[in-house]
């Protein structure tokens, strides 16, 4: 897993906060403003890109395709399962 860490001026200790960006195949744009605005105000902010999106794309295929893959051949039974799978550790 890769991320994007802004960080504001000085030394810390700061508060910091993890941005959980949701299911966006590619959430930089959000991340690239909210980044700059919490480290000017004195905050740390971690972006993490799950497997699939963004930086961490080569990480292996991103859920949301395979739980749409699923929804096409399975209907939403399909879909359900493959959702539950993609909280299970990559083995």
């Amino acid at each position: 897993m890769q991320g994007i860490v802004f960080r504001p001026e000085g030394k810390g200790p700061v508060p910091a906060v993890v941005y959980n960006h949701g299911s966006d195949k590619d959430p930089t744009e959000a991340i690239e403003i909210l980044g700059p605005a919490f480290a000017s105000r004195g905050w740390v902010l971690f972006a993490p890109y799950r497997r699939g999106q963004g930086l961490s794309a080569a990480e292996g295929p991103f859920i949301g395709d395979e739980i749409a893959a699923a929804r096409t051949t399975g209907g939403l039974p399909a879909a359900s399962t493959k959702m539950i799978q993609g909280f299970a550790p990559i083995t």
